[in-house]
């Protein structure tokens, strides 16, 4: 099973190394305005000009919380594969 714990960690370290690549960040925040600019019907955004807001306070900024939710996503996805890894060592 030492193949599959191996295999596991090249994904994980993968993973890991987008979690602070900069580039993937702004493919994601590009994505993000493409998909507004749909569902706008062509209405052009600014992904900086971006907030996300509760009631009238703004709470943060479209790259920051693209960013906070991909650590998270990609924290919790190694810790799957972790999970993966020690059942495969059984």
């Amino acid at each position: 099973m030492q193949n599959y714990k191996g295999t596991t960690g090249r994904v994980k370290k993968y993973l890991e190394s987008l979690a602070y690549d900069n580039e993937f960040k702004e493919l994601l925040i590009e994505d993000v305005a493409l998909l507004h600019n749909e569902l706008l019907e062509g209405e052009s955004i600014n992904p900086d000009s971006c907030t996300i807001n509760w009631d009238d306070d703004i709470v943060c900024g479209l790259d920051d919380f693209l960013d906070a939710y991909f650590q998270s996503f990609i924290h919790r996805t190694c810790n799957i594969l972790d999970s993966f890894a020690e059942e495969g060592a059984k």
